[in-house]
């Protein structure tokens, strides 16, 4: 059991089995965590620190292209909408793959490698520059650890708006993904903007947090050039939205009907 539990620090630990003694309150089956496969009468809002962190931020909140902030949090398990949206694809070439997969998961979502590393035909690897408690100690724009094609699939979910050189990040993750294999990379996309805002000037925790949302952000990414900047490296994508998966099945996940998964082959 607690192989799971190895990107886990004691306060996530004793945070983990707190929800577990308040799951009960939200019992039902109105919707389903995909991470967790819960059914729950309701999921949690988005905290309220999250809400002032976002409040000088100069587009609207319900703007982002995935951000369900009324039903943001599983209360089972702690996923929020984008790792739901990510464990549907997972959960679906899974289901398609008849052997095993290698996976790497950087800065891992704690609900997504819980349940990643329980999966019997998936060897699972968590990697992070910073964090103590992953499998691989990586700096995602320079990974000479890892050998050409080493990866049968990838997770990097709101990573690449923290790193300062992100081509440079996008060619190490076509580098050591397999020929045939997938990477979902996903970071926060804004309705309406289409090329990415990324300016020197805006220095400072303040302005960052005022024109990408957060002030550890160094850039907000265009809906069209986020995709073209990943096309330029090698890797075909495709954007997986309620047409793909169904408004039903985004409806049961609290998944807003916005919202869409970023998938990368690599041909």
């Amino acid at each position: 059991m607690f192989g799971k539990f190895k990107d886990h620090s004691l306060k996530d630990m004793k945070k983990y089995f707190m929800r577990a003694m308040k799951r009960p309150f939200y019992s039902g089956n109105e919707y389903e965590c995909t991470v967790c496969e819960t059914g729950v009468s309701s999921f949690k809002p988005a905290w309220k620190s999250l809400e002032r962190e976002l409040s000088t931020f100069i587009y609207p909140v319900d703007s982002f292209e995935t951000f369900n902030r009324k039903a943001l949090i599983c209360p089972a398990c702690d996923a929020s909408d984008r790792d739901r949206l990510c464990a549907l694809y997972f959960r679906e070439r899974l289901a398609s793959s008849g052997g095993r997969l290698r996976v790497l998961d950087f800065a891992p979502n704690l609900a997504n490698s819980r349940w990643l590393r329980g999966e019997k035909r998936i060897d699972y690897y968590s990697a992070d520059l910073f964090r103590p408690k992953v499998d691989l100690r990586l700096d995602i724009q320079n990974m000479h650890e890892l050998a050409d094609q080493s990866f049968d699939a990838l997770i990097c979910s709101h990573v690449l708006e923290h790193v300062p050189d992100d081509k440079a990040a996008m060619r190490e993750l076509y580098r050591i993904l397999k020929q045939g294999g997938f990477a979902i990379i996903m970071v926060p996309l804004v309705l309406g903007v289409t090329r990415t805002q990324e300016d020197p000037s805006h220095d400072s925790e303040a302005l960052r947090k005022m024109h990408y949302a957060q002030c550890d952000h160094l850039r907000l990414y265009g809906t069209l050039d986020f995709v073209e900047g990943l096309e330029s490296v090698g890797f075909s994508v495709r954007r997986l939205d309620a047409g793909y998966f169904g408004l039903d099945v985004f409806r049961k996940a609290a998944i807003t009907g916005t919202s869409a998964l970023y998938v990368a082959t690599k041909p």
